[in-house]
C-alpha cells in the first residue's frame, strides 16, 4: 500500500494546490454550497487534464 501513495504523491500534491487556488474569497462568496462544489470538481479536472496554462487561456 505504501508504494501505491508514494506513485500519487505528485498528483495528490497537484490536486491540493489546484483545491487551494479555487478556493479564494470571490469563488466562496460567489457560488451556493452546491454549485461550489461542482465548479471546484471542474476546476481541478482542467487542472489536472491541461495544466495551469490551459487554466489560464479558458
Amino acid at each position: 500500500m505504501k508504494n501505491d501513495l508514494r506513485k500519487n504523491s505528485g498528483m495528490n500534491k497537484l490536486y491540493q494546490q489546484y483545491r487551494k487556488a479555487f478556493r479564494i474569497p470571490e469563488n466562496l462568496n460567489y457560488y451556493s454550497p452546491e454549485d461550489f462544489k461542482r465548479a471546484e470538481r471542474k476546476f481541478i479536472k482542467l487542472g489536472l487534464t491541461r495544466g495551469i496554462e490551459g487554466l489560464l487561456h479558458c
